[in-house]
Protein backbone atom coordinates (compact mmCIF):
# COMPACT_ATOMS: atom_id res chain seq x y z
CA UNK A 1 0.00 0.00 0.00
CA UNK A 2 2.87 2.41 0.84
CA UNK A 3 6.01 1.09 -0.87
CA UNK A 4 9.25 2.59 0.40
CA UNK A 5 10.28 3.87 -3.05
CA UNK A 6 7.14 6.01 -3.25
CA UNK A 7 6.57 6.71 0.44
CA UNK A 8 10.00 8.14 1.34
CA UNK A 9 9.93 11.00 -1.19
CA UNK A 10 6.27 11.69 -0.38
CA UNK A 11 7.05 11.79 3.37
CA UNK A 12 9.92 14.21 2.83
CA UNK A 13 7.79 16.44 0.59
CA UNK A 14 4.90 16.39 3.10
CA UNK A 15 7.31 16.97 6.01
CA UNK A 16 5.97 13.71 7.50
CA UNK A 17 2.41 15.08 7.86
CA UNK A 18 0.31 11.94 8.48
CA UNK A 19 -2.93 13.48 7.16
CA UNK A 20 -1.35 14.48 3.86
CA UNK A 21 0.23 11.04 3.45
CA UNK A 22 -3.00 9.20 4.36
CA UNK A 23 -4.84 11.12 1.64
CA UNK A 24 -2.07 10.65 -0.92
CA UNK A 25 -1.84 6.88 -0.37
CA UNK A 26 -5.53 6.32 0.44
CA UNK A 27 -4.44 4.66 3.68
CA UNK A 28 -5.80 4.76 7.20
CA UNK A 29 -4.01 6.92 9.76
CA UNK A 30 -2.74 4.08 12.00
CA UNK A 31 -1.07 2.47 8.97
CA UNK A 32 0.55 5.79 8.01
CA UNK A 33 1.76 6.35 11.58
CA UNK A 34 3.34 2.88 11.62
CA UNK A 35 4.89 3.42 8.17
CA UNK A 36 6.41 6.76 9.18
CA UNK A 37 7.93 5.20 12.31
CA UNK A 38 9.50 2.47 10.19
CA UNK A 39 11.39 4.85 7.90
CA UNK A 40 15.16 4.46 7.99
CA UNK A 41 17.28 7.01 9.83
CA UNK A 42 19.42 9.34 7.80
CA UNK A 43 16.56 10.94 5.90
CA UNK A 44 15.89 14.65 6.22
CA UNK A 45 13.18 13.88 8.79
CA UNK A 46 13.25 14.07 12.58
CA UNK A 47 13.53 10.81 14.53
CA UNK A 48 10.13 9.17 14.99
CA UNK A 49 8.99 6.77 17.68
CA UNK A 50 5.80 4.77 17.91
CA UNK A 51 3.60 3.51 20.71
CA UNK A 52 0.62 1.21 20.30
CA UNK A 53 -1.65 0.35 23.22
CA UNK A 54 -4.69 -1.81 23.73
CA UNK A 55 -7.91 -0.52 25.28
CA UNK A 56 -6.51 -1.01 28.81
CA UNK A 57 -3.68 1.39 28.02
CA UNK A 58 -1.04 -1.35 28.12
CA UNK A 59 1.70 -0.84 25.54
CA UNK A 60 1.65 -3.66 23.02
CA UNK A 61 4.35 -2.15 20.80
CA UNK A 62 7.02 0.46 21.43
CA UNK A 63 9.67 2.00 19.22
CA UNK A 64 11.63 4.33 21.50
CA UNK A 65 13.68 7.30 20.33
CA UNK A 66 16.03 9.53 22.35
CA UNK A 67 14.01 11.23 25.08
CA UNK A 68 10.94 9.04 24.54
CA UNK A 69 11.36 5.77 26.41
CA UNK A 70 8.18 4.94 28.29
CA UNK A 71 8.25 1.84 30.45
CA UNK A 72 6.33 -1.18 29.27
CA UNK A 73 6.17 -2.43 32.86
CA UNK A 74 4.56 0.49 34.71
CA UNK A 75 1.52 2.63 34.04
CA UNK A 76 2.27 5.45 31.63
CA UNK A 77 1.42 9.11 31.99
CA UNK A 78 -2.30 9.47 31.23
CA UNK A 79 -1.70 12.88 29.65
CA UNK A 80 -0.02 11.47 26.53
CA UNK A 81 -2.20 11.77 23.38
CA UNK A 82 -1.97 7.98 23.08
CA UNK A 83 -4.41 7.69 26.00
CA UNK A 84 -6.51 10.74 25.11
CA UNK A 85 -7.27 9.03 21.80
CA UNK A 86 -8.91 6.14 23.65
CA UNK A 87 -11.45 8.57 25.10
CA UNK A 88 -12.30 9.89 21.63
CA UNK A 89 -12.23 6.91 19.24
CA UNK A 90 -11.81 7.70 15.54
CA UNK A 91 -10.73 11.30 16.27
CA UNK A 92 -7.22 12.16 15.13
CA UNK A 93 -5.32 14.02 17.84
CA UNK A 94 -2.26 16.18 17.28
CA UNK A 95 -0.52 17.65 20.30
CA UNK A 96 2.89 18.99 21.19
CA UNK A 97 4.12 17.61 24.51
CA UNK A 98 7.04 18.39 26.79
CA UNK A 99 8.70 16.21 29.41
CA UNK A 100 9.72 17.69 32.78
CA UNK A 101 13.12 19.02 33.73
CA UNK A 102 15.75 21.18 32.08
CA UNK A 103 16.50 18.45 29.54
CA UNK A 104 12.81 17.67 29.01
CA UNK A 105 12.24 16.62 25.44
CA UNK A 106 9.65 18.20 23.18
CA UNK A 107 7.68 16.04 20.80
CA UNK A 108 4.84 16.37 18.33
CA UNK A 109 2.43 13.49 18.79
CA UNK A 110 -0.15 12.17 16.37
CA UNK A 111 -2.59 9.67 17.87
CA UNK A 112 -5.78 7.88 16.95
CA UNK A 113 -7.79 4.99 18.39
CA UNK A 114 -9.62 2.75 15.96
CA UNK A 115 -11.52 -0.53 16.25
CA UNK A 116 -9.23 -3.52 16.11
CA UNK A 117 -12.15 -5.85 15.43
CA UNK A 118 -14.76 -5.86 12.68
CA UNK A 119 -18.17 -4.36 13.32
CA UNK A 120 -20.46 -6.88 15.01
CA UNK A 121 -24.02 -6.32 16.23
CA UNK A 122 -23.48 -8.81 19.03
CA UNK A 123 -20.19 -7.49 20.42
CA UNK A 124 -18.66 -4.19 21.41
CA UNK A 125 -15.67 -3.08 19.36
CA UNK A 126 -12.18 -3.62 20.71
CA UNK A 127 -10.06 -0.50 20.27
CA UNK A 128 -6.35 -0.05 19.73
CA UNK A 129 -4.58 3.30 19.92
CA UNK A 130 -1.53 4.30 17.90
CA UNK A 131 0.73 7.30 18.49
CA UNK A 132 3.59 8.59 16.36
CA UNK A 133 6.13 10.65 18.33
CA UNK A 134 8.27 13.12 16.38
CA UNK A 135 11.36 14.67 18.03
CA UNK A 136 12.01 18.38 18.45
CA UNK A 137 9.09 20.00 16.61
CA UNK A 138 9.04 23.69 15.80
CA UNK A 139 7.08 25.42 18.57
CA UNK A 140 3.40 25.52 17.71
CA UNK A 141 0.76 28.15 18.43
CA UNK A 142 -0.52 26.30 21.50
CA UNK A 143 1.59 25.72 24.62
CA UNK A 144 2.84 22.14 24.84
CA UNK A 145 1.05 19.66 27.08
CA UNK A 146 3.21 18.86 30.13
CA UNK A 147 3.58 15.07 30.32
CA UNK A 148 5.74 12.58 32.17
CA UNK A 149 6.92 9.04 31.63
CA UNK A 150 4.94 7.67 34.58
CA UNK A 151 3.69 9.06 37.89
CA UNK A 152 6.36 7.17 39.85
CA UNK A 153 9.20 9.10 38.21
CA UNK A 154 7.49 12.41 37.42
CA UNK A 155 8.44 15.52 39.42
CA UNK A 156 5.25 17.43 38.52
CA UNK A 157 3.65 17.71 41.97
CA UNK A 158 0.50 19.62 40.95
CA UNK A 159 -0.62 17.22 38.21
CA UNK A 160 -4.37 16.55 38.27
CA UNK A 161 -3.79 13.18 36.58
CA UNK A 162 -1.35 11.87 39.23
CA UNK A 163 -2.38 8.41 40.40
CA UNK A 164 0.47 7.58 42.75
CA UNK A 165 3.21 9.44 44.63
CA UNK A 166 6.48 10.19 42.91
CA UNK A 167 9.61 8.45 44.20
CA UNK A 168 11.75 11.38 43.09
CA UNK A 169 11.25 13.57 46.15
CA UNK A 170 8.86 11.57 48.30
CA UNK A 171 5.97 14.04 47.96
CA UNK A 172 2.79 13.54 45.89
Amino acid sequence: LMPKALFVPAAIKAQADPSVLAAEFNADLPAVLRRLASLPSGLSLAPMGLAIADATGALTYLKAIPGFRPSRHTAGCPLWPLYAALTQPMRAIKAEVVLPGPAGGRFMCYAIAVPKTSADFDASPVFETTMLVVSDPAPGPQPPVPVGISCRVCPRRECAARREPSVIDGRP
